[in-house]
Formats: C-alpha cells, sequence, structure tokens
C-alpha cells in the first residue's frame, strides 16, 4: 500500500503491544521469521527503522499476518489511526 498523501493518518502499535508483552525486536523478528530491519521499520514507524526517521508509508499484508501470530492479535490491532497533525 502507498499513502500519495504526506500527512500520514495511521500507524502501527507494534511497539505498544510487544513491550506489553515483555517482547522486543530481535524476539519479534526471531518468531515471526522478519527481517530485523523489517521490524525495526515497523517498530519505529519510520520507513528507514531510526526512531526520528521519515514515516513508514507502507506496510507488507503478509508481515502484518506474521506480526499478528506473534502477538496473539488480529492484524487490524496493529493498525491505529495517528493524533499527530
Amino acid at each position: 500500500m502507498v499513502i500519495l498523501n504526506e500527512n500520514v493518518m495511521a500507524r502501527l502499535r507494534l511497539r505498544q503491544l510487544a513491550e506489553a508483552r515483555d517482547l522486543n525486536m530481535s524476539i519479534i523478528s526471531r518468531d515471526s521469521r522478519l527481517t530485523i530491519n523489517m521490524v525495526r521499520r515497523y517498530w519505529y514507524n519510520t520507513s528507514n527503522g531510526l526512531e526520528n526517521g521519515p514515516p513508514l508509508t507502507e506496510v507488507s499484508l503478509p508481515a502484518l499476518d506474521a506480526l499478528a501470530d506473534v502477538l496473539g492479535v488480529q492484524p487490524g490491532e496493529l493498525i491505529e489511526r495517528s493524533t499527530d497533525s
């Protein structure tokens, strides 16, 4: 999915859901079989995986499914509407 508007209105809740379960990026990467770079991008909601990088603008549905399996949630629970303007 590509968002053409620069005001990204949705973000992933991976970090919040993982930390609530005492899971870190390394565990998420291993258990989901996703690369650590992808997990970092989704963890920080940035396109380069850095904490203060540019906003994430696309996600992989198979990756969301894998993350949801690890966290024991539905894929839709990983997405929230951003309150940032």
